[in-house]
């Protein structure tokens, strides 16, 4: 991932000095980037609109009137809303405190007093390669675990010995899947901004439901998924579709997890339905 010269970045910078928040509106335009500002002044605000919004990047000033850099990013933590990649500006005489931002999930921390428009640019470029290549590698841990206790449960749940057709084979119902799981994309989306009802869990739920009634597995969930993002790709554009494609890994894994749930519960509840023996 790079900062490319026709991307603009938006950029949170907290800080109750106006001073302080007018010289980095100054650093930044001394460099190459193209860039959208929003401010904030205190923890209250910072945690309020990072909670809500997905920044390229945030720039935190360590003290602030209600606390500091280190409580945003633990109630970020706290609450599983550390999307954005953070970069704290201290006080020279504080290493300590840099450090313990870096613990808590910072990605880099600048000196006040010794930023440049070059190495602000550098921090921000590498935090966001970083946080990229972290989200990316955490993503994909997941992902696979959850594969693996999926093709499990499928296997166990499955009434004969034969593996079950995948579902791609059966057209009319794989685009089924295809359109619900599409919708589930786009509606994932909205409710990432808190502007919608929060239903897609409850979709998700149920599509998982229908594909376990199948002994659907990951290769099927990922089938769908594949399609669908093809689809979507198709309909808009490339800032719209990369947002999209940030919600879609969540989703599939949350799809995963739903139908891993649907398979333990079937295992559950299969000794339940036998009939107990009337040998004598």
């Amino acid at each position: 991932m790079t900062i490319m010269s026709d991307k603009t970045l938006n950029i949170l910078v907290v800080d109750d000095d106006s001073v302080s928040r007018q010289m980095v509106r100054r650093l930044l335009d001394c460099t190459p980037m193209k860039f959208e500002l929003e401010e904030a002044q205190t923890v209250k605000e910072a945690v309020h609109i990072l909670s809500d919004r997905k920044f390229d990047i945030a720039l935190l000033d360590f003290r602030l009137p209600d606390g500091n850099a280190i409580s945003v990013l633990k109630t970020l933590r706290k609450y599983g809303r550390l999307h954005t990649p953070i970069i704290v500006f201290t006080a020279h005489a504080a290493p300590e405190s840099a450090d313990e931002a870096v613990l808590e999930g910072a990605q880099d921390y600048l000196p006040k007093e010794e930023i440049t428009p070059d190495n602000l640019e550098r921090a921000i470029r590498y935090s966001m390669q970083r946080h990229h290549l972290t989200h990316e590698l955490l993503w994909s841990r997941e992902r696979e675990r959850r594969e693996k206790e999926l093709r499990l449960l499928q296997s166990s749940v499955t009434e004969s010995g034969a593996a079950p057709n995948p579902v791609k084979d059966l057209p009319e119902t794989f685009e089924r899947f295809v359109r619900t799981y599409e919708k589930l994309l786009l509606q994932s989306l909205d409710e990432a901004g808190f502007r919608t009802a929060q239903e897609v869990p409850d979709l998700a739920r149920r599509l998982a439901h229908d594909l376990g009634d199948l002994h659907a597995g990951p290769k099927d969930v990922i089938d769908i998924h594949t399609a669908a993002m093809k689809r979507v790709g198709e309909k808009t554009s490339t800032q719209r579709e990369q947002a999209i494609a940030e919600e879609a890994r969540i989703l599939l894994v949350q799809l995963m997890g739903f139908l891993v749930l649907h398979y333990r519960k079937s295992q559950i509840d299969r000794p339940r339905m036998q009939k107990p023996s009337m040998d004598a």
